[in-house]
């Protein structure tokens, strides 16, 4: 059984890299969702862009049990209840998305056992 670092649980949205919109982004796997629980956030960094739209960039760092090498990938998405993150909502949801950037790292024990993930995500709102 994984360890527990927190009381949060996260959302994993899958991407597909190959599946792209009419924009060249690539396209969430809906149904294929699944959930991440003992998780902790922090957050990292906050950056704001001033301009004809203003838009607040944030860095946060996930600390979360190791559900499978392979099941976590650089262009998923993570969905975390917004009041959990201390964020406002997506338009019209309960949860805040955030994007994963770059693989996570996979933080192991002496014996080479991996411990728990760290992933760093990133949230842009206008």
């Amino acid at each position: 059984m994984p360890e527990v670092l927190g009381a949060l649980t996260v959302t994993v949205v899958p991407v597909d890299a190959d599946t792209r919109d009419r924009y060249g982004n690539p396209t969430a796997l809906l149904g294929t969702t699944f959930d991440l629980t003992g998780c902790n956030l922090q957050q990292k960094t906050t950056e704001e862009a001033r301009g004809e739209a203003g838009t607040t960039v944030t860095e946060w760092l996930l600390f979360a049990p190791d559900p499978d090498p392979e099941a976590i990938r650089a262009r998923d998405v993570i969905r975390i209840t917004a009041a959990a993150a201390h964020v406002a909502p997506d338009a019209g949801e309960t949860y805040a998305t955030f994007t994963l950037e770059g693989e996570p790292d996979h933080l192991e024990n002496i014996d080479g056992t991996v411990h728990h993930l760290e992933l760093t995500l990133r949230r842009s709102q206008l």
